[in-house]
């Protein structure tokens, strides 16, 4: 199954936007505060994101076989430009 997951911070307005957008799509997504992560998990974000976590949100598509790096909130939203 095809999901979305966000990873941000409860006091980012891009995070609520992000998860906003994908509302009123009706699309499946997780929100993980990055204050819960461990410093494990966030290496391996990192590594999937080719970046550090220097701004949230940072958002991922799991399509059921790999996790796809989109990026943040103005990149997901081109995702639904055409």
């Amino acid at each position: 199954m095809m999901e979305y997951i966000i990873y941000g911070t409860s006091s980012c307005p891009y995070c609520t936007s992000a998860k906003d957008l994908l509302d009123s799509k009706e699309l499946p997504y997780t929100y993980t505060d990055l204050m819960e992560v461990t410093p494990h998990e966030q290496k391996v974000l990192q590594e999937t994101a080719g970046k550090q976590f220097r701004t949230v949100p940072q958002i991922f598509l799991n399509d059921g076989e790999e996790l796809k790096y989109i990026g943040g909130f103005t990149d997901l939203k081109e995702t639904f430009e055409d």
